[in-house]
């Protein structure tokens, strides 16, 4: 699931609503606590508005090596 989250947003900014439809889940909460914030805090995701985490546009994006 990790892979495919970071692959989809290797490709473009996406919300978690976005990536909850890709996935076939269907609660964005949970997709963040289990896969998103891990990955933003090992570094590997970033959000698109960092200063706003409950920005209404708010998608992540695969961090550039």
């Amino acid at each position: 699931m990790r892979e495919l989250i970071l692959d989809l947003c290797q490709l473009q900014p996406l919300t978690a609503n976005q990536l909850c439809q890709l996935l076939g889940r269907k609660d964005s909460k949970e997709l963040r606590r289990t896969y998103l914030r891990p990955l933003l805090e090992e570094g590997v995701l970033k959000m698109l508005y960092p200063e706003t985490e409950n920005h209404p546009n708010q998608a992540y994006v695969l961090v550039s090596n």
